[in-house]
């Protein structure tokens, strides 16, 4: 392979969309809703919650001592879950940055905050404990960007605003980025009969993140873009989502789902890139839709099978996500799996078409410096190290 050293920026706008599902309907009386003090006045708080399993857990918060009442934000970490809209006809979702989530001081007060034509900002979807899991997840992914990979600007949008303003919409089974608004925004579909929230699962919470972070870097968006392109973006984001779990399991969504499958080597998710044949989904989507060699996806662009194909982009997009998660498997940890992949970002020029094979070269070279920089007295170490990676493309057709 053929190794470069490539850096490219441009800004743009661009929504992604993981899946979608038929939305939910919420009725109660209104009420009016809590207006949120300004930050100086509050205060950081830990406060307790349930998880989608039914733990206790906990996440920072801001409390307000005149109204004895949390908020939905980190000040520090400038996280802050707000209220939005979603637009089937568009598939789109609209934030309402200044419209923070307030904790409920009853079950009552929760259910009376309602949408209205006069007021859309006041629409709250799902639970307090869908919004503390939520807020828990961007937490941990944005302190794992932070931490691991060296991220210090999180001004997503076209501002210079570092907050990252995050909503739950009435659309379930769906995520979305947008930046299109100056700010770095990001949604989660709310729970329905057979799905929980989908900010519940760290790995799709780091994918959409991670759309943000690839948006602004090199302006990647999947508006108008070919497929292979398009499948590239959201491989990056699998993967880098995936790598911001604790413990990766390398099937995207899967936390997301409240029914089993029946089979612990093939549960229920959004996209299995362990294998991507056995994605394994409730309402039947077909796994042997999915690529794992880019031979085979690079014929169906070619030949145009995939022109009218409404996710042909995360259908191809597990090429590259299955080979990494070879590289994982094969021993390459997941802190460095992530710091090579982030790192093959620089590598890659946004003047040229954005490819599989530039995107392979790109992860050998990043993966050259990083392996050289550890292995620098150990040629044999080194040489161990990189035949994981060239072994992972070799075996995904690269």
């Amino acid at each position: 392979m053929k190794h470069t050293m490539k850096k490219a920026f441009a800004a743009v706008m661009s929504v992604c969309t993981l899946a979608a599902a038929a939305p939910a309907a919420i009725s109660a009386s209104a009420a009016s809703y809590p207006t949120c003090p300004s930050d100086s006045s509050l205060t950081s708080r830990s406060v307790s919650f349930t998880n989608h399993r039914g733990y206790s857990s906990s996440v920072n918060a801001s409390y307000s001592s005149s109204q004895n009442r949390y908020w939905m934000l980190n000040k520090n970490k400038k996280i802050r879950l707000i209220t939005s809209s979603y637009s089937s006809r568009l598939n789109s979702v609209t934030y309402y940055k200044n419209q923070t989530i307030p904790k409920p001081k009853s079950n009552a007060e929760w259910n009376s905050w309602l949408w209205s034509s006069s007021n859309p900002t006041n629409y709250i979807y799902g639970t307090w404990n869908d919004y503390a899991e939520t807020m828990q997840n961007v937490e941990a992914v944005r302190n794992y960007y932070q931490n691991t990979l060296g991220v210090t600007n999180f001004a997503f949008g076209s501002s210079s605003d570092q907050t990252i303003y995050v909503s739950i919409f009435d659309h379930a089974g769906d995520a979305k980025s947008n930046n299109s608004n100056g700010y770095g925004c990001i949604g989660f579909g709310m729970a329905d009969s057979t799905r929980y929230c989908m900010g519940v699962d760290r790995g799709v919470v780091g994918h959409e993140f991670t759309h943000l972070y690839t948006m602004k870097k090199l302006g990647w968006n999947q508006t108008g873009v070919s497929i292979e392109k398009g499948a590239v973006t959201e491989a990056y984001s699998d993967i880098l989502g995936e790598l911001s779990e604790d413990t990766p399991d390398w099937y995207v969504g899967a936390q997301t789902y409240k029914g089993s499958s029946g089979n612990h080597y093939a549960p229920y998710c959004v996209r299995n890139l362990v294998n991507p044949q056995n994605t394994n989904t409730p309402n039947g989507t077909a796994g042997s839709a999915y690529y794992s060699n880019y031979n085979t996806f690079i014929t169906a662009v070619n030949n145009g099978s995939l022109n009218n194909v409404s996710n042909a982009y995360a259908l191809g997009s597990t090429v590259l996500s299955h080979a990494a998660y070879k590289m994982y498997y094969n021993g390459i940890s997941k802190n460095e799996l992530a710091k090579i992949w982030n790192n093959s970002l620089n590598l890659i020029n946004t003047n040229y078409s954005i490819t599989m094979p530039v995107v392979a070269n790109a992860v050998c070279s990043a993966a050259s410096e990083y392996f050289i920089n550890k292995y620098n007295t150990n040629p044999n170490d080194y040489w161990t190290a990189m035949y994981k990676v060239f072994n992972a493309f070799s075996d995904v057709g690269l």
